[in-house]
């Protein structure tokens, strides 16, 4: 007769589903799942679940012969009357059922994630100290704070040093939007010019010489960038956001 621990194990090896895939078919925890799986939960609630997702009787499920409605038997008599298959009509549909949510869930996050921008190597100052791996915004948090509707093109550093105080400390995250990779109309960039990286305020004078403005002389200095001297700029992007970094003991 043996358990449902024992039946389950051979359905899910049958159907080629996994503990993870089980689970998240179920619609329970990876603890639950396991302690279900090696027979320590003998009585799940989610038995019906369970059994619509494999296509079997729930009632066999559960208490194995014993537990199964014969024709003409009285159904009244089992514990679990509901046999219909409602919530997938085979495995198959299951795991192709699966298997879309988790691409949704993939775009969803790719539209919603803004990595670290990769930094030229060979720069002098490449001691950059970033925070964080990564920011994965809720669709919410990314209209609300980052005030934008997709992080296509967008990208995060760690600010650096100071020079662009009090508009950017040190240790802010600053979005970077990567697909404006060359002057384009006053604002503050990232950019790399004889080998180093910088965080200026970029605008044009009637001459056509850029100026490259620092907000805290003390920290950065200020300079212009003449037209034959652009080819030894490259643009790494435009900044369009900053995150403020506080943290503070409570």
């Amino acid at each position: 007769m043996g358990t449902l621990a024992t039946r389950l194990n051979k359905l899910l090896k049958e159907k080629d589903i996994n503990q993870t895939e089980f689970a998240e078919m179920v619609g329970i925890k990876q603890p639950s799942m396991q302690r279900i799986l090696s027979g320590e939960t003998k009585n799940p609630r989610k038995i019906i679940k369970m059994a619509s997702v494999l296509g079997v009787d729930p009632n066999w499920l559960l208490y194995g012969d014993r537990g199964a409605i014969n024709i003409g038997g009285n159904a009244e008599n089992s514990p679990i009357t509901t046999t219909t298959n409602n919530f997938f009509s085979s495995d198959k549909l299951a795991k192709d059922e699966l298997r879309s949510q988790r691409e949704k869930q993939k775009t969803g996050l790719e539209h919603s994630t803004v990595n670290n921008l990769p930094i030229h190597q060979g720069v002098i100052n490449d001691d950059f100290h970033n925070l964080f791996e990564s920011l994965v915004f809720s669709d919410d948090g990314l209209i609300e704070i980052a005030k934008l509707r997709n992080t296509n093109g967008i990208s995060m550093i760690t600010m650096f040093n100071d020079s662009m105080q009090p508009a950017i400390n040190k240790g802010d995250i600053v979005l970077v939007n990567t697909t404006l990779d060359k002057y384009s109309g006053e604002g503050v960039y990232l950019f790399i010019m004889n080998n180093e990286v910088y965080v200026r305020r970029l605008f044009q004078s009637p001459d056509g010489i850029l100026r490259a403005k620092a907000m805290n002389e003390d920290a950065g200095s200020s300079f212009d960038i003449a037209e034959n001297n652009l080819v030894r700029v490259t643009f790494l992007g435009k900044c369009i956001r900053v995150i403020e970094m506080k943290s503070h003991d409570l």
